[in-house]
């Protein structure tokens, strides 16, 4: 059997050939038909020989089968030949384990023949394993890991057995194989490459099926990582075992965490600790350009690295300088990759307390790090970076030092452009606000509060910190050399200081370094002198020197003398040794600074430490409030930067994206609850978003409110429930009107989901009817709305408790409290349905007109009105009047009863208090009785509209149901007769009567609707305001008002009576068309910006109500966007943006207006319009039919809107147009209306607006076809450049469409029209400077010839008409002109003379007619529309051209033909411009 050598091959073909001599080869290769037998043959051999049955013809037939394995082979043969690989290889097991631990030396023949049956048998198993395994994993889905669903198959289409358990008895066969001492077997005593790379492949090869990764194939996996384990441990294979993880990640993606799994079970079971660097190292030799390009593979590196760090984090910090190169490479993944390894490495290794200072350096460079990669150009690691931020700061793993700084950089990314980016933002900011270590509440002024009550105990506790008394001699060094040099110079001690009684020497030390200190250094030195006298042995007060102390001081006691002889001997003195006077006081200088310093240095020595243990607990004491006064001073540092943050997460509540509303509902709750200043602002602001209709959003604010407002801890269901109740009262309390309105949902919800209950009910009855102790009228309001609020989802809040209302807040104190009243009053309208149900048998609830409520009421009215204090009457009325209308029977006439009450109320005191004199009447009083008055019509009306015809339509509902049911047993009963009748019918000639009768009744029901609408609309246009009516009786006050503002100037006055007008005009249009002059006068002429606002929102009700009345005073409206008053301006914007986007007026050129709101100076306004504009371009074409009405408006210079301004203005609504089509329509509109300009900066502005457009090849050609209409104005440098501006985009690929062969195309066009332009553009240069030239000639001729004016103006004035004169300015003179003089040029140097010209003329005085019959018939002056100029331009380009070619050749001619036809030009331009001027007037 040692005859041959098995070697393993590469490829399977390469057993057919022998590289060697004694290489063994396969020789037979069975066809299927053969290898079923031989198969049989192969079960009887393995059972007989084992393994060695491969030694004979075994490895040929399973050869054979490996061949035939994906062709023909059956999955009998499969599963055959499996079972008899698998029994040889334990067999193989059970023998190689006998034969290697017995310890006996192999022969040579035994080795070879043992290493031959291993061999092939290992090459036969693994190969096997593959396929099979291959073959299985092809059918099952990878995502789910169930068997894909497919066409049934035959039962022999599949294996008997389960694959799961086979593969893992084929994984237990190799690690039991590799736990042996296979090196025995070789010669050299050491593995072949060849065999552990097969065992190694197979293990991968399993791997590489995504099944793998789920989580029922643990075993599996955990199994193979042995063997893997194995192989590397004993023989040597980690380097190998590196690269294929390497590959393997590149290919599959699902190996990242089995790989990352495998790695810490060869590190920490198998001791393979040089594998993570050999992994690192390989991934960080990849080029940077290919990991950008290969995206898959660099997701699957990075991942694997992260998974690697969270497992073996003190491995992968030796490698980190491998991969810190990819933090400046191209791919965002591998920066992202590095960043994360960073951050795990922070926090599982370098978190610690006990650092060293290596390690602090090293987590301080990664924290450096992380920060500077906040600002990463990419957004993913931007967002990836704030993400591993927020897990540190979750593991508590930042430095305290570092929290203010990370916190502003998350801060500042708010306003990322990325929405992934700010909400990672958020939610980082939200962490570190849970996780700070700062306070639990963090309440910026009770902080400050409590921080400078700790600075002023450590003040106290140390009032003066050690200072180095050199120091602070060096400081104060010049000023004592100063001041001593003062005192020695002066003649007389001004300041004398003596040494006092029982002083001891540490005193006088004291004092003199107190002088010193306060800068009184001649005290200093006079005390210094006295103490040396009265202590002279005291050697304190002496000189280290040998020289006497006395010296100086009896020296600077000469000083005292003022005798001339001892001056003299003085000075004899100094000349006898040698020194002058200067020279000596320096050196007595010098000696007093070396003695003061010597006694200041005694007096500041820092006493010994003492060790007693009072002194002990001080200091222990004084290093507890530093800290506690660091503590705080970090404390209000981080509420400051939270507080400064809320701004910006509260504009990200208006996002576009989800995530970030959702992001910053939850910063707000956490600020909330931590008490963070001015977080209430975000818990407000967030109440308008439970109108969202996307249900992640509403589901969030409820669970926002819920979690703040609902979910109280408390030990009893009272105490809840009154915590609940204050709760939202304090959520009411100050809330506006919008915020009301989204309460009523959030609360409706609340009660529809039992979160409120009985016992809120309960507390906020009793905070409404004042029994709970401390309760303020303010709770009480808020009280009674939030129970009806409750009642739009339990109407019996209300119903069951009137009475309780009635007695508490419609009473005496109702009186007192208005506003309690209106809340009351809305409480009681929760009881009308919020829409009525024609199908309803019961009548809506109403109550008698005597009814306890109404008799309230009615008092509250007629005695409030003269309650001027209370200042909430209006809406209390407003409330009350929709109560008596809503609830009440007949409530007409109740209102008219309470007016007639107030009236004689009104006339009985005014005659009681002047007697036969003028009838006069506060102006609160009226005012209230105006709007009284306004109101009830109002309510009239929509009780009439609403309320009884939806009353009247119910009812003949009611009755058609009961006719229909009469009806069907009417039927029923006639069939009966019928089929009684038929079997007594003598002839089928008979019919039934009233066939046609049906469906007569049918008509019934519309009919009546119609006839009730009807009625009810004659009701309203002729009866309520016309007629014996109290309110017609009343209407001639109210117009007397609004008629003279002079003689009644109260604004509140004329305001109430201005809003009443309004209303009253709601009523009827009759009544509307009659008034409606009145109140556009009211509108313009009030002084009031009140009024105005008021009126504006009342015109914007009576469009809606009556559209083709006030249809013709809509310029009037518009004209109110120019008003002075912000809340007009305001008001007006609003409502035109309503009456538009719903079709209730048409867009016509007056839109321009609205446009210019666009740079109000006011952002809100500004925002207003925007939406508007937006909101219209969704609108089908809507915007893009009026685009050119607003180029032409906003550029006239009439309206005198600045460049600026106008650039701003088309920028934003040119971006809203985005359909291709209308973009390129808009082009050749706009080119068109260069034709129709007068002024250059017209042409500036329809350039600017040509450059806006992003530019296919089709709107590309739009405009080279229409070069004619806008080439003779390339001489003005504005439109040159937007022109260039055009060309410069599409070069650069800014277009729509301009892509693929479109691009080539546009490109090529765009060549020929660059070159078209700079030839047109040079050319009109010349044109211009010829023109220039000409005018300063024209100039001086005219000088000379006045004559020749005055014949010109004649002819001006004769074709003008009737005589106009001119008004123009010279400069609008000069630029006809110039239009005149082309036009002139083209005719006289065209080719075809006058027919040209004649074309020419023809189109102009068109032109001009068209214009002008278009001025007469309109009112408003309106210029031609641009259909019209198209249409009349488009018949004169080709003259144009070949006159333009002609005037270039004659302009070289010289300037006396330039002249001549200048002067020629003039005459035309005279005679055209009398023309203009008669059709103008």
């Amino acid at each position: 059997m040692s005859h041959f050598n098995f070697v393993i091959p590469l490829n399977r073909d390469d057993l057919f050939e022998a590289a060697t001599r004694n290489q063994y080869t396969v020789e037979n290769v069975y066809n299927t038909r053969d290898l079923k037998i031989k198969l049989q043959d192969c079960t009887i051999s393995v059972q007989q020989q084992g393994a060695e049955f491969v030694l004979t013809e075994g490895f040929d037939v399973i050869f054979s089968l490996l061949q035939e394995y994906s062709k023909n082979a059956t999955f009998d043969m499969k599963q055959q030949g499996f079972d008899i690989v698998v029994r040889g290889m334990a067999s193989l097991v059970d023998s190689l384990a006998g034969v290697l631990t017995s310890g006996q030396l192999l022969e040579t023949e035994d080795r070879v023949s043992n290493l031959n049956c291993m061999k092939m048998m290992l090459y036969l198993f693994c190969q096997l394993v593959e396929m099979v395994d291959q073959e299985q994993g092809s059918m099952v889905d990878a995502v789910t890991g169930a068997k894909q669903k497919g066409k049934k198959k035959a039962r022999d289409d599949d294996f008997t057995w389960d694959w799961d358990q086979e593969r893992m008895r084929a994984v237990t066969l190799l690690y039991n194989l590799v736990q042996l001492n296979l090196n025995t077997l070789f010669d050299p005593p050491m593995m072949e490459e060849e065999v552990i790379n097969l065992i190694a492949s197979s293990m991968f090869k399993i791997l590489e099926n995504p099944v793998m990764a789920f989580q029922n194939k643990r075993d599996v996996r955990l199994s193979i990582m042995q063997v893997l384990g194995t192989v590397n441990k004993k023989y040597n294979y980690t380097l190998s075992c590196s690269l294929k993880f390497i590959q393997h990640l590149k290919h599959f993606e699902h190996l990242v965490s089995v790989l990352g799994q495998a790695t810490e079970v060869l590190v920490k079971e198998f001791n393979c600790n040089s594998m993570v660097m050999e992994l690192v190292r390989e991934i960080s030799r990849i080029d940077s350009k290919e990991l950008a390009r290969d995206t898959s593979g660099t997701r699957s590196y990075s991942l694997f690295l992260v998974d690697l760090a969270e497992r073996l984090p003190e491995l992968m910090k030796p490698s980190i300088s491998l991969l810190t190169t990819h933090l400046d490479g191209e791919s965002y993944s591998m920066r992202k990759c590095v960043l994360g390894v960073m951050g795990e490495i922070v926090a599982k290794v370098l978190s610690g307390e006990d650092l060293d200072e290596n390690g602090r350096d090293d987590r301080d460079s990664f924290l450096d790090c992380l920060e500077d990669h906040m600002h990463d150009i990419h957004a993913h690691v931007r967002s990836h970076v704030l993400q591993i931020w927020g897990k540190l700061c979750k593991d508590k793993c930042i430095p305290l030092s570092r929290q203010h700084h990370v916190l502003e950089l998350a801060a500042g990314r708010l306003q990322d452009k990325s929405s992934n980016v700010r909400k990672a933002a958020v939610q980082l900011l939200t962490t570190l606000l849970e996780s700070n270590p700062f306070a639990a509440k963090l309440q910026t002024e009770e902080l400050e509060l409590k921080l400078r009550e700790e600075e002023a105990k450590m003040k106290e506790m140390a009032p003066e910190e050690a200072v180095d008394p050199v120091e602070h001699w060096n400081n104060m060094d010049s000023k004592i050399r100063d001041g001593v040099k003062k005192a020695v110079n002066a003649e007389e001690e001004s300041d004398v200081e003596k040494v006092w009684e029982k002083a001891t020497v540490g005193e006088i030390c004291e004092r003199i370094s107190g002088f010193l200190e306060k800068n009184a250094f001649g005290k200093a030195l006079s005390l210094l002198k006295d103490a040396q006298k009265e202590i002279p042995d005291e050697d304190i007060f002496k000189l280290d020197d040998a020289e006497s102390p006395e010296e100086p001081m009896e020296e600077n006691a000469s000083d005292d003398k003022s005798d001339d002889d001892e001056e003299d001997n003085s000075e004899d003195e100094e000349e006898g040794g040698s020194k002058n006077k200067t020279e000596k006081k320096d050196e007595k200088v010098g000696k007093l600074m070396k003695l003061l310093k010597k006694i200041f240095f005694e007096v500041k020595r820092t006493p010994e430490p003492s060790m007693s243990q009072s002194q002990n607990m001080s200091q222990d004491e004084l290093g507890k409030q530093r800290m506690l006064v660091q503590y705080l001073t970090d404390s209000v540092k981080f509420s400051k930067i939270i507080h400064k943050s809320l701004p910006i997460v509260a504009q990200l509540l208006g996002s576009k994206q989800s995530t970030d509303i959702l992001e910053a509902i939850d910063f707000f709750v956490s600020a909330f609850e931590f008490g963070v200043l001015n977080a209430m602002i975000g818990v407000r602001r967030m109440l308008a978003l439970i109108w969202s209709r996307e249900a992640t959003i509403k589901d969030a604010v409820v669970g926002a409110y819920k979690r703040l407002y609902i979910n109280v801890e408390s030990n009893s269901l009272r105490s809840a429930s009154a915590a609940i109740a204050q709760n939202l009262i304090a959520l009411i309390v100050g809330a506006t009107l919008g915020e009301l309105t989204s309460m009523e949902k959030l609360v409706s919800e609340f009660v529809a989901s039992k979160d409120i209950g009985k016992g809120v009910f309960t507390v906020l009855w009793e905070y409404f009817t004042g029994v709970l102790p401390g309760s303020m009228p303010e709770d009480s309001r808020a009280a009674i709305t939030l129970l009806g609020m409750c009642a739009i989802s339990q109407v019996s809040l209300i119903t069951s408790n009137i009475q309780v209302i009635v007695d508490h807040s419609l009473g005496d104190k109702g009186q007192l409290d208005f506003r309690l009243v209106q809340h009351s009053c809305q409480a009681l309208l929760r009881m009308v349905p919020a829409k009525l149900k024609q199908d309803d048998p019961n009548p809506p609830t109403k109550f008698e007109i005597d009814h306890q409520i109404f008799q309230k009421l009615e008092q509250l009215l007629v005695e409030g009105i003269e309650f001027r204090k209370d200042q909430h009457y209006m809406p209390m009325a407003k409330n009350a009047l929709m109560v008596i209308y809503q609830l009440g029977e007949s409530p007409d006439t109740f209102a008219s009863e309470i007016i007639k009450k107030i009236c004689r109320k009104i006339r009985s005191k005014q005659e009681a208090v002047i007697a036969g004199g003028d009838f006069k009447v506060e102006n609160f009083v009226l005012s209230r009785l105006f709007f009284l008055l306004g109101q009830v019509a109002l309510c009239q009306l929509n009780y009439l509209d609403v309320n009884v015809f939806n009353e009247l339509k119910r009812r003949n509902h009611l009755r058609e149901l009961k006719a229909e049911k009469d009806k069907k047993e009417k039927k029923d009963l006639e069939k009966k007769k019928a089929k009684r009748a038929s079997l007594l019918r003598t002839t089928a000639l008979e019919t039934p009567r009233n066939a046609n009768q049906e469906e007569e009744d049918d008509c019934v029901g519309a009919e009546a609707d119609d006839a009730e609408a009807e009625f009810i609309r004659h009701v309203c246009e002729k009866e309520i305001l016309f007629g014996p009516t109290l309110l017609t009786s009343l209407t001639p006050l109210i117009l007397t008002i609004c008629s003279n503002p002079n003689k009644y100037p109260d604004p509140d006055l004329r305001a109430s009576a201005s809003l009443a007008l309004a209303k009253f005009m709601l009523v009827s249009s009759d009544f509307c068309d009659k008034h409606l002059q009145l109140l556009f006068t009211v509108l313009e002429k009030a002084t009031e910006p009140v009024i105005r606002a008021n009126l504006i929102i009342a015109l914007g009700d009576l469009s809606f109500r009556f559209p083709n009345t006030v249809e013709p005073w809509t310029p009037r409206m518009y004209a109110r966007l120019h008003d002075d008053s912000l809340s007009v301006r305001s008001n007006t914007l609003t409502v035109l943006t309503h009456l538009i986007l719903n079709d209730m007026i048409k867009v016509k050129g007056q839109i321009s207006d609205m446009a210019f709101c666009i740079v109000d100076s006011v952002e809100r306004i500004s925002g207003l319009a925007k939406l508007f504009f937006s909101e219209l371009s969704k609108k089908g074409n809507t915007l893009y039919n009026v685009m050119p009405d607003i180029v032409s408006r906003l550029s006239d210079p009439e309206k005198g809107i600045v460049e600026d301004h106008f650039r701003l203005i088309m920028k934003y609504i040119i971006g809203l147009i985005e359909k291709d089509k209308l973009l390129e329509s808009l082009v050749e509109k706009l080119c068109h209306r260069f034709r129709a300009t007068r002024t250059e900066r017209q042409w500036r502005d329809i350039a600017f607006c040509l450059s806006l457009f992003p530019y296919s090849d089709r709107s590309i050609k739009k405009l080279a076809d229409n070069f004619p209409c806008w080439s003779d104005k390339l001489h003005e440098d504005s439109v040159y450049d937007s022109i260039c501006v055009i060309f410069a985009g599409v070069k650069k690929g800014v277009g729509v469409a301009v892509g693929g062969s479109g691009r080539s195309e546009a490109k090529q066009l765009m060549e020929e029209l660059e070159t078209k332009v700079e030839e047109a553009r040079a050319k009109g240069v010349v044109d211009r400077d010829a023109e220039k030239n000409a005018q300063a000639a024209k100039d001086g001729k005219k000088k000379g010839k006045k004559g020749d004016d005055d014949d010109e103006s004649r002819k001006g004035k004769k074709s003008g008409g009737k005589g106009k004169k001119k008004v123009e300015s010279s400069d609008s003179e000069e630029e006809e002109m110039e239009e005149e003089q082309e036009e002139t040029e083209v005719e006289e140097a065209g080719g075809s003379g006058k027919k040209g010209k004649s074309v020419d003329d023809s189109d102009d005085e068109d032109e001009v007619e068209t214009s002008g019959k278009k001025k007469k018939g309109d009112k408003k002056g309106k210029r031609i529309e641009s259909s019209e100029e198209e249409e009349e331009m488009e018949a004169a380009p080709l003259p144009e051209k070949r006159g333009r070619r002609e005037v270039e050749k004659s302009a070289k001619k010289g300037k006396k033909r330039v002249e001549e036809d200048q002067i020629d030009s003039e005459d035309d331009f005279q005679e055209r411009r009398g023309r203009r001027g008669g059709r103008k007037r």
